[in-house]
């Protein structure tokens, strides 16, 4: 799904959806930043009431682990907010290709596509995210 660390691909290697059309845009890492921020502010609340922590390991210790989480959790959660607007049909998902053992059986060439949404069957255009 990626060709770059957080860059996704233009179209699918194996069945050949094109993904160029995604907007997953700021919402990853709005995302990232919320979960890091809540997870590290906990650690820090805890290590700094139950324990006595000079403040060189704070300071070394607390950006380490936001970055970290942050890179980790990037990724992942990028792929997901994509396969959501999939799953959604949204931003140009509706029109999805049609599998390859069916194209073949009609005759038909790679181009061939159908009006039916990601999950459900329902008509491209009409549902959640479409303008």
């Amino acid at each position: 799904m990626f060709g770059r660390f957080i860059k996704v691909v233009p179209e699918c290697e194996v069945c050949g959806l094109e993904m160029h059309h995604h907007r997953a845009d700021d919402l990853p890492p709005y995302l990232v930043i919320f979960i890091v921020a809540h997870i590290v502010g906990y650690l820090i609340l805890e290590a700094e009431l139950g324990y006595e922590v000079p403040l060189w390991v704070s300071l070394t210790v607390w950006p380490l682990v936001t970055v970290g989480m942050a890179l980790a959790l990037l990724q992942p959660v990028k792929g997901a907010v994509v396969g959501l607007q999939y799953a959604l049909g949204m931003h140009g998902f509706a029109a999805l290709p049609r599998p390859r053992d069916e194209l073949r059986a009609e005759g038909e060439g790679p181009a061939g596509e159908t009006p039916r949404g990601a999950i459900d069957g329902r008509i491209a255009g009409a549902g959640i995210g479409h303008a």
